[in-house]
């Protein structure tokens, strides 16, 4: 199943299941997740991708599936999947994972960009 197409609904159900199988509690988790990572998620935001109320982004299902000890196509697929939860990949799948962390990578970068500018404009106006 390609990552465009993805269903919402399967994806909360199974970043729900995997959760539940590792974790028995979200704030179990989300503490985990939160040490690993040096983040400040919220077991609240974390509820919402649970029940499909929010969606979460690429770089945080990827933080997710890492915490859960997952490849992150498992929990794109679910256990019906073709990709097992031994973390191989055919090759498309590879592919499309490099294409959505290339997509990603380039957010980030002009986010970058424009953070780095308002920085040097803050700091000339400041300095005169």
């Amino acid at each position: 199943m390609p990552v465009d197409r993805l269903d919402k609904k399967t994806l909360s159900e199974n970043i729900k299941m995997q959760r539940e199988r590792r974790f028995r509690k979200q704030v179990d988790f989300v503490r985990a997740l939160n040490e690993l990572y040096g983040t400040d998620l919220k077991q609240g935001t974390y509820s919402q991708w649970e029940t499909g109320r929010a969606e979460i982004s690429a770089i945080m299902l990827d933080r997710v599936a890492e915490t859960l000890g997952l490849s992150i196509y498992t929990l794109l697929r679910g256990e019906d999947g073709q990709s097992g939860d031994d973390g191989t990949f055919t090759e498309r799948e590879l592919l499309e994972r490099i294409r959505m962390l290339e997509k990603r990578n380039g957010e980030l970068e002009r986010k970058l960009t424009a953070m780095t500018d308002d920085l040097i404009s803050f700091m000339k106006r400041r300095d005169h």
